[in-house]
């Protein structure tokens, strides 16, 4: 796999920041985000194993469906993995490092009660996702 470039990523998450953001205005809203992603390794006999830090980079659609309820879905690529040791199973080998390009599809979705008060907007953000291994 080739590796992750963060600081092209950052540059072009900064460049895209300073777009006006018109779109926010609307009840629909397209984007990009850019980000850092700390993945770790856990198997039965080892809780923590070394991580892996890279960068994600996804693009979404936001649909205010109700005044109080908005649809968020993703498509995020992300680089995962870290290092497992392979113990007594080889003897020139101590540990195998594995990095896993995911292709994440979450759906998110923010209910905003129609409560607020000058500076408080109290709302609840979640949902669901499905990580596919990208070969």
């Amino acid at each position: 796999t080739r590796p992750c470039r963060p600081i092209a990523l950052a540059a072009a998450a900064l460049f895209l920041g300073a777009l006006p953001a018109a779109a926010q205005r609307s009840p629909r809203a397209v984007g990009f985000q850019a980000g850092y992603a700390n993945a770790r390794l856990r198997t039965e006999s080892l809780d923590a194993l070394s991580s892996r830090e890279g960068a994600y980079v996804g693009v979404y659609y936001r649909a205010r469906i109700l005044s109080w309820l908005t649809v968020q879905p993703e498509v995020d690529f992300t680089i995962k993995g870290g290092e497992v040791p392979l113990g007594s199973l080889s003897t020139s080998i101590r540990s195998l490092s594995l990095d896993l390009g995911v292709l994440e599809i979450p759906v998110l979705v923010k209910v905003a009660p129609p409560y607020r008060r000058e500076s408080i907007r109290p709302f609840v953000f979640g949902g669901a996702s499905v990580g596919l291994e990208v070969p």
